[in-house]
């Protein structure tokens, strides 16, 4: 029997690549020929057909034509033997200097380790035998046949059950996410990991104008070889996707929600993961279930955190008008105190009321009510600086803070601003309500809690509703504070 070249027992001249063992399993005691991709020249042979042809040195004939060694009424069937509609049987041939004894000849073409192509061919010494002997022995090789492919494709099945078992791992690796950036950690530790041995993957997600970014990527950027349509319109890159004209290297997966797409998922397999991709269409199958449910998963979570976005907007933000609402009040004003203890600066806040808001609503409707709650609150981020934070603190009445700013400096501002509210009531021929507010406004004293502050601006807000309304009051000094 011949023993494979890597076994070091000199038969081969060169020693073959992993992927070329096959070349010469089951090859017992026949002569093994291979030759280059354009079947011009001997790459290697062994000393068996060797000796048959009568070459003394195996090295010798390396780069030689094989043809010489071909009887010539031979020589074209031999040439045509495993081209692209093999044989089903064997070739019968004569070799030179072997007199009137024929070889049964097989050929089949070979890709290495390198990606270098090679024709292989076996020659097996034939006899003269009976019909049924040459029955006998077509079955027991289609039965070879047979075995083999039944160790292939239970190989196959082995290594695809291995990765179906590891697959629950991913329900694991997503349990307890909260993060987006930590979701899509995830997903590429499991295409990345042992369950599926990726080369590569990365996740495009569209902004709100509908244009993909890339919020993940396993190699940390986009490689510069990707032909991904990162930065480019969704709708565009899902045309290219459905025609075929994206990265033919990789995998791309739509990601929806709710039937709607909102970006890819982009997947490029490791050699041999594509080689079992071909050949296991049950790992096909399984894999294709896996990106489609992770890309589910990706959109299922982006959907959830723009609802939970949207519920934190609107615990922070008054429906009607957009400002913020007072739940955020207390927070802020705290940290503007410290601010003006550290920095040793001043603060201000303004309470603002709209006069006879009740008598408004009875005698034109909540709807028109409304629509007064909503110009107000647009005429104060008008008028006020952008520093300056703006609540609706219930009902009519608005309270604005003041950062660095005197009480004296805030109720100039707030002046100014009653005059251009009173000059658009004398030019309104609407028939609608005038509007008129009455605002009081407080300077935080050093040591006042912002309790305090907020409770000496309401009560400057109401002298200026005793006083006539339409009007800012400034309220005096915390003087207990500043003795203390």
């Amino acid at each position: 029997m011949v023993r494979p070249a890597w076994c070091g027992d000199g038969d081969w001249t060169i020693s073959p690549e992993p992927d070329d063992h096959a070349m010469i399993l089951g090859s017992a005691e026949c002569g093994v020929l291979v030759l280059d991709d354009q079947r011009r020249s001997v790459v290697a042979l062994n000393r068996v057909l060797a000796g048959w042809v009568g070459v003394p040195d195996t090295e010798a004939a390396r780069g030689a034509s094989p043809l010489a060694w071909i009887v010539p009424e031979f020589r074209g069937e031999f040439l045509a033997l495993g081209a692209a509609n093999p044989r089903s049987e064997p070739l019968h041939l004569k070799l030179e200097g072997t007199g009137e004894r024929h070889f049964d000849v097989r050929g089949s073409y070979r890709v290495n380790a390198r990606g270098e192509g090679r024709w292989v061919y076996w020659f097996t010494p034939t006899v003269e035998s009976s019909a049924h002997e040459r029955e006998l022995l077509g079955e027991l090789d289609s039965q070879k046949r047979r075995a083999a492919e039944a160790v292939r494709t239970s190989l196959q099945i082995f290594q695809v059950t291995e990765k179906i078992r590891r697959a629950p791992r991913l329900s694991a690796l997503l349990i307890g996410v909260r993060e987006e950036q930590e979701l899509y950690r995830r997903v590429g530790k499991f295409f990345l990991g042992e369950a599926i041995h990726a080369r590569f993957v990365r996740l495009l997600i569209a902004d709100e104008a509908g244009v993909l970014q890339a919020v993940y990527s396993s190699c940390g950027t986009a490689p510069e070889d990707s032909h991904g349509p990162a930065r480019v319109p969704l709708c565009d890159a899902l045309a290219l996707q459905e025609r075929d004209e994206l990265d033919p290297h990789s995998w791309w997966e739509p990601i929806e929600h709710a039937g709607q797409p909102i970006g890819l998922l982009e997947i490029q397999l490791e050699r041999r993961e594509q080689k079992l991709l071909d050949e296991a269409p049950i790992f096909r199958t399984w894999l294709e279930e896996s990106v489609r449910t992770l890309a589910e998963i990706v959109g299922l979570f982006q959907e959830n955190l723009r609802l939970v976005e949207e519920l934190e907007r609107q615990a922070r933000t008054d429906g009607l008008t957009g400002l913020k609402n007072r739940h955020l009040l207390v927070d802020q004003l705290e940290r503007e105190v410290g601010r003006c203890r550290r920095e040793e600066t001043t603060l201000s806040v303004a309470f603002f009321d709209l006069d006879q808001f009740k008598e408004l609503n009875d005698g034109y409707g909540h709807a028109c009510g409304d629509q007064v709650l909503v110009a107000v609150a647009d005429r104060l981020r008008h008028d006020f600086r952008e520093t300056d934070d703006l609540y609706r603190y219930g009902g009519d009445e608005f309270l604005v803070i003041f950062p660095a700013t005197s009480a004296r400096d805030a109720a100039a501002t707030i002046e100014r601003l009653l005059d251009r509210v009173r000059a658009a009531n004398a030019e309104d021929e609407s028939g609608g309500p005038s509007v008129t507010l009455s605002v009081g406004v407080a300077e935080w004293s050093e040591g006042e809690s912002p309790k305090d502050l907020l409770r000496r601006a309401d009560e400057a807000l109401y002298s200026s509703k005793s006083r006539g309304r339409d009007r800012v009051t400034v309220a005096e000094a915390n003087r207990s504070v500043e003795s203390a």
